[in-house]
């Protein structure tokens, strides 16, 4: 209690002194209270130290009745803390938290997880002095939701989650002083790919934002506050989330948004939309593959000069996105030829500079 760096948060303890029996231990009335206390916990599985604390002076109610002493022990055995405070009764692991590192308005999500599985019943807290204190418990995801948040000034919303078993999670989470808001932003996967929407909500300060997967930026030019934008992700778990520019060039962060992308079998060969297009530089060129086939992705310019070979080999059956770097070519039209099963596929590709 006395520790500079940290105390206790919650404890079973005698408030005045006990009854020991150093000539006969096991056998004094403090030690058996205590017993009673810890048979409730790892017994009946009564983890909460108030429900214990219960159950022990339950137990020797009728003792106490006819014995001073234990009357005694029962009376300064006591929790101090928050009774519902959940004890440890096996191994403690750590907790992790997934969150966005800015909070810009609308909802909010917290994936809480332990060695890369989701917790599930872990207590979710956000905290704002004077502004927020919101609870919410994860799903069998791992998930815990909150709505919109009540902020009005700038500064650090904490993030805390707690579960049993596990060393409690300690995070923050920015509120900039900025009228620009997310107020919805979404990820559907569809055959074609992850579909992404959002709308901003700004009273002129956004000048426009990136779409960023992972730690890839899928767009070179600024998009609106209020739009989509179809993504060729590969299969897999993937974050998004949208770099906000400001008029007063600061840049806000929202996300991330997770989903985890199914691999599709291909039906057929199929040369899809290359993106982002036109481009500045690097392109993604999508390949379904029906079969494992030997295939060859070539760049060609308008005169039927070959530019680039992306590809020559075999590749499995499914979805493949491979990418061409054009940062070295002039920019123009180019066409992306595909030769895969016999058959011969072509996309237009531009480069915008």
């Amino acid at each position: 209690v006395a520790n500079p760096d940290g105390g206790m948060f919650a404890v079973i303890m005698n408030s005045r002194y006990g009854w020991y029996s150093p000539g006969f231990p096991g056998g004094g009335m403090s030690d058996r209270l205590d017993q009673q206390f810890f048979d409730a916990v790892f017994n009946e599985n009564k983890v909460n130290l108030g429900m214990a604390v219960a159950d022990m002076r339950d137990e020797y109610a009728g003792t106490a009745r006819g014995n001073a002493y234990y009357r005694w022990c029962v009376y300064e055995n006591n929790v101090l803390g928050p009774s519902e405070t959940a004890s440890y009764d096996a191994a403690v692991s750590d907790l992790n938290a997934n969150h966005t590192d800015t909070y810009t308005g609308g909802n909010v999500t917290v994936t809480v997880t332990s060695g890369g599985s989701p917790v599930n019943g872990a207590l979710v807290c956000l905290y704002k002095s004077d502004e927020v204190h919101e609870t919410a418990t994860t799903n069998g995801s791992g998930v815990a939701s909150f709505s919109d948040l009540p902020v009005s000034t700038d500064g650090d919303i904490m993030i805390t989650a707690t579960a049993q078993n596990y060393r409690p999670y300690e995070g923050t989470m920015y509120c900039p002083n900025s009228e620009v808001k997310v107020a919805q932003f979404t990820a559907d996967q569809r055959e074609e790919g992850v579909l992404l929407s959002w709308t901003v909500e700004d009273d002129g300060e956004l000048v426009g934002l990136h779409l960023v997967r992972d730690e890839e930026r899928l767009t070179d030019n600024l998009l609106s506050g209020n739009s989509r934008f179809l993504d060729r992700a590969p299969a897999g778990d993937h974050a998004y989330y949208l770099e906000m520019v400001t008029t007063e060039g600061e840049t806000l962060t929202y996300g991330p948004l997770n989903i985890r992308v199914e691999e599709t079998a291909a039906q057929s060969l199929a040369l899809s939309d290359a993106y982002p297009n036109p481009s500045s530089g690097l392109i993604n060129i999508q390949v379904d593959l029906a079969e494992r086939t030997d295939c060859e992705l070539a760049v060609y310019d308008l005169s039927g000069r070959r530019v680039a070979t992306v590809h020559n080999g075999e590749l499995a059956a499914g979805r493949h996105v491979l990418s061409w770097d054009g940062a070295d070519s002039p920019s123009g039209v180019y066409i992306a030829h595909l030769r895969a099963d016999g058959e011969i596929l072509t996309r237009r590709l531009a480069l915008v500079r």
